[in-house]
C-alpha cells in the first residue's frame, strides 16, 4: 500500500514525498546523533520510543577490550550504537543509506546553488547518522549504491541527458556531494577509531559472537527448508514464524537467541516456501525492467544493452542498494519499520520519472 501511495502520487507531488522522506530521516539522524555522543537513551510512550541502557544485555553496542578502553574514558568498555527512534540501529542505518541516495538524485536535479547548499547540510547530517549507527550493512549499501548512481550515470547516452533534463548540475557538482557524504562521515567516525577498527576487524568478543549467531540461524534456517515439502505447503512455518518453528526445533536454546536470519531471501524460504520466493524474484525483475526502460519482454542482449545504457541513474542506485540490506539483514521483511521503508523504496522505483523531469 505504501509503494502504490508514492508511486500513484502526482508528478508535482512526488518532490513533496521524497523531501518528506528525507527531512524526516534528517529528524532520526539529530536523534542517533545525539545518543551515540550522550551515550543516553530516553524511553516515551507517546512516541514510541524505547530505552537502550548501554550497560543492559541486549542492547546493541560496540565492546571495546584493550589497550583502546584507556582512550575511551569512564565506562568506555561498551558504547552504544545509535538507535534514533527505531527498534534497532541496523534499521537506522537503512534509513539513513536510502535518505542519502534519494538527496543525491534530489541534487542531481536542481539548478538553484541554494538549494543545493541547503542539501549540502543535510547530507552532512545524514552521513553523520549513518556514521554513529555503526551498521555495517548500511555502510556497503550505501557506498554500493553511490557507486552504481556515478557509473550509472556516466554511461547515460549524452542525447538523454539534453532530451530529458537529467542531471543538471556539472559532473563536478555530484562528486562535491560525495566527497561531503566522505568528509562528514570520516569526520564523525574517526575520533572513534577504536570503535570503527572494532565493527571493521570483526575479533571482539560481541563481533565474533554476533558473527557466530548469524551463521547459526542460516543453519537453522536451512533445516527449516530442508523439511519442506517440495510439491506442497506441508511443513512451511508461515510468515513471521520463522522464530517459532525454530523454538520448536531447539528447545534447547535461550528465547533470546532466537533470531531470524539476516537475509530477507533465504528467510522468505524458510517462511513461505520456495515458491513464495520465486514470486518475489520474479516481481524483482520486473521491477528491474521498469528502472531499465524495458516494458515488453526483450532477449538478454537487449538486456544487457539497457544495462549498460541506464535511463534512470537514482532508480538504478536505490534498486541495488535495496538488494544489498535484503541480503544482509531481516527487517525489511520481518519488521514493520522495515516493510515501511521498502514500500517507500518500491514506490519511488516504479516511479514514472518521464513525467516528472519534463515538470522539473
Amino acid at each position: 500500500f505504501m509503494a502504490w501511495i508514492v508511486a500513484n502520487s502526482s508528478p508535482l507531488s512526488k518532490g513533496e514525498v521524497r523531501w518528506g522522506f528525507v527531512i524526516s530521516s534528517s529528524v532520526q539522524a539529530v536523534i542517533g546523533l545525539w545518543q551515540f555522543f550522550s551515550q543516553v537513551t530516553v524511553a516515551n510512550k507517546f512516541l514510541g520510543w524505547a530505552e537502550h541502557p548501554v550497560w543492559q544485555p541486549g542492547t546493541s553496542v560496540i565492546e571495546v577490550a584493550g589497550p583502546a578502553l584507556r582512550s575511551l574514558g569512564e565506562g568506555g568498555e561498551r558504547w552504544l550504537r545509535a538507535y534514533a527512534s527505531f527498534p534497532h540501529p541496523n534499521m537506522f542505518g537503512g534509513w539513513m543509506a536510502v535518505a542519502i541516495l534519494v538527496v543525491i538524485y534530489q541534487y542531481s536535479l536542481s539548478k538553484s546553488k541554494g538549494l543545493r547548499s541547503f542539501m549540502s547540510v543535510v547530507l552532512v547530517i545524514l552521513s553523520a547518522g549513518l556514521a554513529v549507527s555503526f551498521s555495517r550493512s548500511a555502510w556497503i549499501a550505501a557506498v554500493i549504491g553511490m557507486s552504481a548512481f556515478v557509473i550509472a550515470r556516466e554511461a547515460m547516452p549524452t542525447v538523454a541527458i539534453s532530451d530529458r533534463g537529467l542531471l543538471r548540475p556539472a559532473r563536478n557538482d555530484i562528486f562535491l556531494a560525495l566527497l561531503i557524504i566522505l568528509l562528514s562521515f570520516c569526520t564523525t567516525i574517526l575520533p572513534y577509531h577504536h570503535l570503527l577498527s572494532t565493527r571493521v576487524q570483526a575479533t571482539a568478543r560481541l563481533e565474533q559472537q554476533s558473527i557466530s549467531e548469524r551463521e547459526q540461524q542460516y543453519g537453522q534456517a536451512w533445516e527449516l527448508i530442508r523439511h519442506q515439502k517440495v510439491h506442497s505447503m506441508q511443513g512451511v512455518a508461515g510468515m513471521g514464524n520463522d522464530t517459532v518453528a525454530v523454538a520448536r526445533n531447539h528447545p534447547e536454546l535461550p528465547i533470546w537467541n532466537i533470531q531470524p536470519v539476516h537475509n530477507v531471501f533465504v528467510l522468505m524460504a524458510a517462511e513461505i516456501h520456495w515458491t513464495g520466493l520465486l514470486f518475489f524474484l520474479i516481481v524483482l525483475y520486473y521491477i528491474l525492467k521498469h528502472i531499465l526502460g524495458m516494458p515488453q519482454m526483450g532477449s538478454l542482449k537487449n538486456h544487457w544493452k539497457k544495462i549498460l545504457s541506464p535511463q534512470n541513474p537514482f532508480g538504478l542506485s536505490l534498486f541495488v542498494a535495496w538488494i544489498v540490506l535484503l541480503s544482509l539483514d531481516h527487517y525489511l521483511w520481518s519488521l514493520h519499520g522495515g516493510l515501511l521503508l521498502s514500500g517507500v523504496v518500491v514506490g519511488f522505483l516504479l516511479t514514472n520519472q518521464e513525467n516528472e523531469l519534463k515538470m522539473a
